[in-house]
C-alpha cells in the first residue's frame, strides 16, 4: 500500500459507501478499507430505511435496491402490564418513503455502486491509527503500511477505534449510548401476510413502549421483512 489517493474512506458501511460511490463519480481517486470480511459484514440495524436520502443520491434505487417490502402501515403501541393502547396509520398510496430490507444485501448494492463509479473497496484491512502530520490527518497506518491521501473520511460508526486511537475522540461513556437486543423469528411471506393481514408487497414498522422496557427510555420495534 504505497499509492497516493484523493480520498481514504475507512469503514465500508451506508456512509463510507455512499460517500466513496459520490466522490469517484466526480473523478476523485478513491480508496475505502473495511476490516470485515466485507462490506456489510459487521452491520446491523433495525430492518427499516428511510428513502429520503436515496431519492437524491441514486435516484434509480427504486427499480435496483434489494428492497423487501415498502412500509406503507405504522403502529405505535402504549402498554401497561396488563392493558395497552395502539394508534395504527395506513396509508393506501404506493409510497417509496421508507423499506425494509437485509442490511447486507442493502451494503453490497452500494458497494456495487461505489466500485462501479471508480473506487477501489478493500476489505479484511483494519485500520490501526491515523498518520497525522503538522496537525493534520494525511493518511492511514495498517499493520506495517501506510496509505497517504488528501482527504480522510472516517466512517467507522458507533465503534469509533480509529478516532480513539488517534487521539481525536474519547472513549465513549455508558450515559451517551443505548444498546438493543435483536431476535430474528422467520416466517414464510405468506405467513407474514395472513398474520399482520398486509399485502404482497407491503410493510408494517410496530413500535411499543412502556411496561415491556419498565417504562424506561426507548421501546420495543417489529420490522417485516419477509422469508423465502
Amino acid at each position: 500500500m504505497g499509492t497516493k489517493f484523493d480520498v481514504i474512506v475507512v469503514g465500508a458501511g451506508p456512509a463510507g459507501l455512499t460517500a466513496a460511490q459520490q466522490l469517484a463519480s466526480k473523478g476523485f481517486k478513491v480508496l475505502v478499507i473495511e476490516r470485515g470480511k466485507k462490506p456489510g459484514s459487521k452491520n446491523v440495524f433495525g430492518g427499516r430505511i428511510y428513502a429520503h436520502v436515496l431519492d437524491r443520491l441514486y435516484p434509480e434505487y427504486v427499480k435496483e435496491a434489494p428492497v423487501e417490502r415498502w412500509v406503507r402501515r405504522e403502529r405505535i403501541t402504549m402498554m401497561t402490564e396488563d392493558s395497552w393502547t395502539t394508534v395504527d396509520f395506513e396509508t393506501t398510496k404506493v409510497e417509496h418513503k421508507s423499506f425494509t430490507a437485509y442490511l447486507t444485501n442493502f451494503v453490497e448494492w452500494l458497494d456495487k455502486k461505489a466500485e462501479a463509479a471508480g473506487a477501489v473497496v478493500v476489505s479484511e484491512v483494519p485500520v490501526d491509527s491515523l498518520i497525522i502530520k503538522d496537525g493534520r490527518v494525511v493518511g492511514v497506518r495498517a499493520g506495517n503500511d501506510e496509505v497517504y491521501g488528501d482527504v480522510t473520511i472516517i466512517a467507522e460508526g458507533i465503534n469509533r477505534l480509529v478516532l480513539e486511537r488517534s487521539g481525536l475522540a474519547p472513549k465513549l461513556s455508558p450515559e451517551i449510548v443505548a444498546l438493543g437486543v435483536k431476535e430474528v423469528i422467520k416466517l414464510s411471506k405468506e405467513e407474514i401476510n395472513d398474520r399482520f393481514n398486509l399485502d404482497e408487497d407491503e410493510g408494517l414498522a410496530w413500535v411499543a413502549a412502556g411496561f415491556p422496557t419498565h417504562y424506561l427510555p426507548g421501546g420495543a420495534s417489529y420490522t417485516l421483512i419477509r422469508r423465502p
